[in-house]
C-alpha cells in the first residue's frame, strides 16, 4: 500500500488534570521531554519497519495530549525532523499542535514563534470557555484573557490556521453565557471550532461530583438549546457544521480528524495512544482481518521503558461485523454522511444489507436518503448518539 496515512503523537503530561478529563494524562511538575522523545523516535523507527507503514507518506500529523505545548519548540521539531527522514512529510501536510493557553513558558509569542519556526502550520487551542468561574468549574489553569493572548500571539507568529475548542452544559452555565462564549470566540477570528458538550466520564472527579451531589448537570433541553445555538451562531458567521462538535471556515476542516471519520489509516506514538491500520478495499481482505486497531502502555514510565516491539498494551484483528459497525459509527458523524459506493468498495457488501436499519430510521426522520449517501436529519444530528448505535449494530 502506498496510500499517505495520518500520525498521531500523544503528549501526556499536564501542569494540572482537569476535573472533568478522562484521557490518558498526568500532572508533573518536570516534563521529561528529552527522554519521552526518544522513546518516541524508538517506537516510530520500529513503526517505519511494519509492512502496513513501510513505503508510505505522511498526510498529517496531530501532536496531542495532555498538553503538548509544554514541550519545547526545539524538541517538537527534532520530532517532526525524524518522521520526515523516516517517512516523508508530504509537502502540503497538516501540522497540528495541541495548546493550552495558560502553559507558555515566559512569552507565549516567543514559544508559539518557536513552534511555528518548528515547521507547525496549525494551532489548537483549548480555550473551553471565555467565563472565569466556568473555566475554574473545569478547573482550568488559564483565564480567558490568557486565551485572547495566546491567540494574537499565534497570528503574529504566522499561524494562519488556528482552532478553538469550546465547552458547553458546563454545571451553572446558562444559555446566554454559552452564547456568550461563541461571540468571544468569534471575535478572535478563529478558522475552525470545536465545540463539545461537557460528558461524565467514569473515574473522573467531575463524575464523582455529580455522583456525590455536589454538581448538577446541565438537563437536556438547556443542552439541546446550547446545541441548536451553536448551529445558527456559526453558521451565520460563515462555518460549515461538518461534524457533530466541528465548525470550519471553507477549506479549513481538521484534515487530521477527517482521517478519523473517513476510517483512514493512523499510526499513534506515546502513552496510551490508540492507532488504527484498517483495510482500504475488500478485494485486499484477508479472509480473516478487516484491520488492526492497538493500544499504547499508558503509564509514561512504563512506555518509556519499554523494549523495542514492547509498546503495545493490547492489539485486535477486526473482523468485516466489527470493521462495519465501526465504520458506519465514525461516518455518520460527518454531516455528509457515508456513500453507498464506497462502503461497497470497502465491504464487498451493499449498506442496505449492512445496515437493515437504515430504512428504518430514515422513515423515523432520523436520516436522509440522497442517493448515493445517507447522513443524518436535523432531528438525528440532535438525536446522534441514539442514532448512531442504533443503525451500527445492524
Amino acid at each position: 500500500m502506498t496510500d499517505p496515512f495520518s500520525l498521531y503523537v500523544h503528549l501526556p503530561y499536564c501542569v494540572r488534570r482537569c476535573s472533568y478529563c478522562d484521557f490518558n494524562t498526568y500532572a508533573a511538575a518536570h516534563v521529561p521531554e528529552e527522554r519521552y522523545a526518544e522513546a518516541l523516535r524508538r517506537e516510530l523507527t520500529f513503526a517505519a519497519n511494519r509492512p502496513e507503514w513501510q513505503g508510505r507518506r505522511i498526510s498529517t500529523v496531530f501532536f496531542g495530549g495532555g498538553t503538548p505545548s509544554l514541550f519545547s519548540p526545539a524538541v517538537l521539531g527534532s520530532l517532526l525532523e525524524t518522521f520526515d527522514r523516516l517517512f516523508g512529510i508530504e509537502a502540503d501536510a497538516e501540522l497540528t499542535l495541541e495548546a493550552n493557553p495558560g502553559s507558555f513558558e515566559g512569552s507565549a509569542a516567543e514559544r508559539l514563534a518557536g513552534f511555528r519556526r518548528a515547521g507547525f502550520n496549525r494551532i489548537s487551542l483549548g480555550a473551553q470557555s471565555f467565563n472565569a468561574r466556568h473555566l475554574a468549574t473545569l478547573d482550568r489553569i488559564h483565564s480567558p484573557h490568557d486565551t485572547i493572548a495566546a491567540v494574537d500571539a499565534a497570528r503574529a507568529a504566522g499561524f494562519d490556521n488556528l482552532s478553538c475548542d469550546l465547552i458547553s452544559a458546563i454545571p451553572g452555565q446558562t444559555l446566554k453565557e454559552w452564547c456568550a462564549d461563541l461571540e468571544h470566540a468569534l471575535a478572535l477570528g478563529p478558522d475552525h471550532v470545536s465545540a463539545y458538550s461537557l460528558t461524565y466520564e467514569e473515574g473522573t472527579p467531575m463524575t464523582g461530583m455529580v455522583k456525590a451531589g455536589l454538581v448538577q448537570p446541565a438537563d437536556e433541553d438547556l443542552e439541546l438549546e446550547m446545541f441548536r445555538a451553536t448551529r445558527s451562531r456559526l453558521s451565520t458567521a460563515g462555518f460549515e457544521h461538518y461534524e457533530i462538535s466541528n465548525f470550519a471556515r471553507p477549506g479549513r476542516a481538521s484534515r487530521h480528524n477527517l482521517a478519523y471519520w473517513t476510517w483512514r489509516d493512523y499510526l499513534a506514538l506515546g502513552a496510551g495512544a490508540h492507532g488504527f491500520a484498517g483495510v482500504q478495499s475488500h478485494e485486499k481482505a484477508a479472509t480473516t482481518s478487516w484491520g488492526r486497531r492497538y493500544a499504547n502502555q499508558r503509564l509514561p514510565e512504563t512506555y518509556m521503558s519499554a523494549k523495542p516491539g514492547a509498546w503495545h498494551a493490547s492489539e485486535e484483528s477486526l473482523t468485516r461485523e466489527m470493521a462495519i459497525a465501526e465504520y458506519l459509527m465514525v461516518g455518520l458523524r460527518l454531516l455528509e454522511g457515508i456513500s453507498r459506493s464506497r462502503f461497497v468498495e470497502l465491504f464487498g457488501v451493499a449498506l442496505a444489507e449492512a445496515a437493515p436499519r437504515a430504512s428504518e430510521l430514515r422513515d423515523a426522520g432520523l436520516l436522509i436518503d440522497d442517493g448515493d449517501r445517507i447522513r443524518l436529519s436535523e432531528r438525528g444530528l440532535e438525536l446522534c448518539d441514539a442514532v448512531i448505535v442504533r443503525i451500527a449494530a445492524g
